[in-house]
């Protein structure tokens, strides 16, 4: 492994209260650096928990996972053009599973940096809002090319993805600010249709920064989490993969997060590790899941200014808080619903300095050390047709077609008290 595989991009806002240390290998966010105002102490904050020094292991903290996240069946996976996608076994002690891609997936690719002019997967109105509202450093883009035949997956793909931090109408005022990540994907000259789930698989400890040195105190069990979602994917609990059925969170139970409550409430067993599907007509912004490659030449055509400069507040559909430190992370998105992970087993890797880790790198973060909200569609729904009817006609069943533009954007809005 090479000094430049692991190199690091900084965003930052120009008041320097929000940034971001983002990777080439794998779209790592490092560092996210949250500043509380100085009325209340002024102290710096690094939202999520990992090592020191970023060493490019796999431990899937913070990065992209691609070309298709969550668990599939390794097995052939018949699509409806009638190409097959034969996802590769992995880890080794799950046969017949592929998680986040198997053993070869964008988390561990190098990404390139390019220029805003470079870019071919959004639009010249999409490209000004960038120049204009997101100027380096606040944003960066990154592109990898995915071959056909790659992890299993038909299709050679272009992908390209946005990462960038601003301030949004209402933060000016409140501190802090919003990280924005837009992937977008097209299949290459050739190809016919691809399965496609992308997401961050980022995790948050927001009282990491005052906590004491031993693994138990980085808990999030006191973190308080809302999801705007009444069901779950139900999973065979073998494996972890979808049965193709819908389960309802009823109301007080474990996966009832309507109405917000911490983390360690009716903490199950086993911890968390369950995909909330979002209650439908939810006021977030217009942006499809796919759209036309033809509109990339439409000098009208721009689903980034809604998100950062929004006619009206849009409701968050996932919240994270604290009541220690006071910070509140709210999460809009186009995507269907959120893995919710709570790392029951903990982190043993060396802990952060600003996290209480030891000079000699010998502390380590216990377990539920991080509250992991991962935005993307249902998984397995191309390959599961009752998954597919139990969440409507409208919904994306995750297979990118030649012609047509993936697109998938989150945002996580950070304030303090």
């Amino acid at each position: 492994m090479t000094t430049e595989d692991l190199s690091h991009t900084v965003l930052s806002l120009p008041d320097g209260t929000l940034s971001l240390s983002i990777t080439k290998k794998g779209l790592h966010i490092h560092r996210l650096l949250f500043v509380e105002p100085a009325t209340v102490g002024g102290k710096t904050h690094d939202l999520v928990p990992g090592p020191e020094v970023f060493d490019g292991a796999r431990g899937f903290q913070h990065c992209i996972v691609g070309r298709y996240v969550n668990r599939l069946p390794a097995q052939a996976l018949k699509l409806p053009s009638g190409l097959v996608a034969t996802p590769e076994s992995w880890p080794e002690g799950c046969p017949g599973v592929c998680l986040h891609s198997g053993p070869s997936g964008w988390d561990q690719r190098q990404w390139d940096l390019i220029k805003l002019s470079s870019s071919t997967l959004f639009t010249s109105s999409e490209k000004e809002t960038i120049k204009t509202t997101l100027p380096a450093p606040q944003s960066q883009l990154f592109r990898l090319i995915s071959k056909d035949g790659e992890g299993g997956f038909p299709g050679e793909l272009k992908v390209e993805v946005l990462v960038a931090i601003v301030k949004r109408p209402g933060e000016e005022k409140v501190g802090g600010g919003t990280i924005l990540i837009v992937y977008r994907a097209a299949l290459a000259e050739g190809g016919v249709e691809t399965p496609i789930n992308l997401t961050q698989h980022w995790g948050f400890n927001l009282e990491a920064s005052v906590t004491g040195p031993t693994p138990e105190s980085v808990s999030v069990k006191d973190h308080n989490l809302t999801i705007k979602s009444s069901r779950t994917l139900d999973l065979y609990p073998e494996t972890s993969l979808p049965s193709g059925s819908l389960l309802p969170s009823a109301n007080g139970t474990s996966h009832d997060h309507r109405s917000g409550k911490k983390i360690g409430d009716q903490y199950p067993s086993k911890g968390y590790d369950d995909f909330y599907v979002f209650d439908p007509k939810l006021d977030t912004p217009a942006n499809p899941s796919v759209f036309p490659s033809a509109d990339l030449a439409s000098s009208t055509t721009d689903f980034l200014t809604p998100i950062i400069k929004p006619s009206s507040p849009s409701s968050p559909v996932a919240t994270l808080s604290s009541e220690k430190t006071g910070i509140t992370l709210n999460f809009t998105t186009n995507q269907q619903g959120v893995q919710f992970y709570s790392a029951p087993g903990g982190g043993g890797n060396n802990r952060k300095r600003i996290h209480g880790g030891a000079e000699d790198g010998s502390s380590v973060y216990g377990p539920e050390n991080a509250a992991y909200l991962e935005f993307h569609a249902p998984y397995g729904s191309f390959a599961l047709p009752e998954l597919a009817v139990a969440l409507g006609e409208d919904s994306f069943d995750t297979i990118l077609k030649v012609g047509q533009v993936y697109n998938n954007f989150v945002t996580c809005s950070i304030s303090g008290r």
